[in-house]
């Protein structure tokens, strides 16, 4: 299965995140890890590789920190078995109604993770984002799963393998 993921997942392995985001993190990385047949979808550039390139020099010193970055890039970023990265010239455009959508609301800034989802099998976003869910809940095609939901189903089946 390919989905995305946005900005939870570097923010939650910062040192500074509380220990419950850092739990949640590391049991999805390491589920995912897993799986053989799961990769996340990524645009380049985006705010997620971004987060994910600054935290991982910025929290250098912490070291719990660095080797969960460094792991996520080298297994995850650097892997094509797990990442799938589309650049912004392959982005497809986005279907006119849910541009519309994505720019009422101030969610504008969320519009690479639907040309990221156009990418995936699913077309699965993994957001914290409530907001975003509730006002793009109905947008064909594309499902929203708030993470909580998602991790409760994701890591029962990590499990089962």
């Amino acid at each position: 299965m390919d989905f995305v993921v946005n900005e939870w997942l570097p923010e939650y392995l910062r040192p500074t995140a509380n220990p419950e985001e850092r739990e949640k993190a590391s049991a999805f990385l390491k589920a995912f890890i897993t799986k053989s047949n799961d990769r996340i979808v990524v645009l380049e550039p985006s705010d997620f590789l971004r987060k994910i390139h600054r935290f991982r020099k910025e929290f250098d010193y912490d070291i719990e920190s660095r080797g969960l970055y460094k792991n996520l890039i080298k297994a995850i970023l650097e892997n094509s078995d797990k990442c799938l990265q589309i650049t912004e010239r392959e982005a497809l455009p986005l279907p006119m109604e849910l541009q519309e959508k994505l720019s009422k609301g101030n969610f504008s800034s969320d519009t690479y993770l639907f040309q990221a989802a156009l990418y995936s099998d699913s077309k699965i976003i993994v957001t914290t984002d409530e907001r975003l869910q509730n006002h793009l809940a109905d947008t064909p095609g594309f499902q929203l799963f708030l993470l909580d939901d998602f991790l409760t189903k994701y890591l029962v089946a990590a499990q089962e393998l």
